[in-house]
């Protein structure tokens, strides 16, 4: 079970109040105790509020002018607050890599909201498309169009999603035996060995289910991978997370 996370909040002001004497609650001593446990309460939000309830800051725009202590969102998901007194008139620089930002949060999406996520189909993809922020994401909806007089299934607008399908594999299971057909334990030297699978095998490699990737945001995606990452890469390290142990699955553009 989750806290309720009222239980967790804490403001320094009223802190400050509680802390001095009665005769020292004055406007210059509250004002003082409050700016010595600011870095208390800066963190305390960072986690009990950011960190766990997720945040909704805009994204970072190159160019776009910034005030000292502004937060926003990285095209990576991270969150960034600038550290550079007097700010930027025109940020060029992207914040991963500029001095001036520093990251405060690996993810926008909140602790308590993630805690709740799983590896069902419906909740995969809600998953996916909301961290690739996905704009206006939905369910994929599936449609028959006539083509030549022959029925088709095509998916239905948007055409912009992050969507799953799922793969019916043929696992087919082989008796190593003789002619009839019982289970043998022969050993691959035995002088029986003719009747019997040799040591070549053909590999099967099933897959159950496929992540369809639009073509434009897998560009994105891969444009701010560090060298030797590709967007493949970043989009199983959010899924491996979710997906069940044991299934396969693989990532498609379209």
């Amino acid at each position: 079970m989750i806290p309720d996370p009222l239980i967790y909040v804490q403001n320094e002001g009223d802190l400050s109040n509680d802390l001095l004497p009665v005769k020292k609650r004055t406007a210059k001593h509250l004002a003082w105790l409050e700016e010595l446990l600011s870095s208390e309460q800066w963190l305390h939000d960072l986690i009990f509020d950011n960190f766990s309830a997720g945040t909704t800051y805009a994204d970072w725009i190159s160019g776009n002018a910034y005030a000292y202590l502004d937060r926003i969102t990285y095209v990576d998901g991270s969150v960034y607050e600038l550290n550079k007194i007097g700010g930027y008139t025109s940020s060029t620089i992207s914040p991963n890599i500029d001095p001036g930002w520093i990251k405060i949060l690996d993810s926008f999406v909140g602790a308590r909201e993630r805690a709740r996520y799983n590896g069902q189909k419906l909740n995969l993809e809600y998953i996916l498309n909301r961290r690739f922020k996905v704009a206006t994401f939905s369910i994929i909806e599936w449609e028959i169009i006539w083509i030549l007089g022959v029925p088709t299934p095509q998916a239905a607008p948007p055409y912009t999603q992050i969507y799953i399908t799922k793969s019916y594999s043929a696992r087919t299971n082989f008796w190593l035996s003789n002619i009839n057909g019982l289970v043998s334990y022969m050993a691959n030297d035995s002088s029986n060995q003719r009747f019997f699978l040799g040591n070549a095998y053909p590999v099967f490699a099933p897959i159950d289910f496929t992540i369809w990737m639009p073509t434009a945001l897998s560009i994105l995606i891969a444009s701010y991978q560090p060298v030797g990452v590709t967007f493949n890469d970043a989009i199983r390290s959010v899924a491996d997370k979710y997906v069940p142990a044991g299934a396969v699955y693989d990532i498609q553009i379209y």
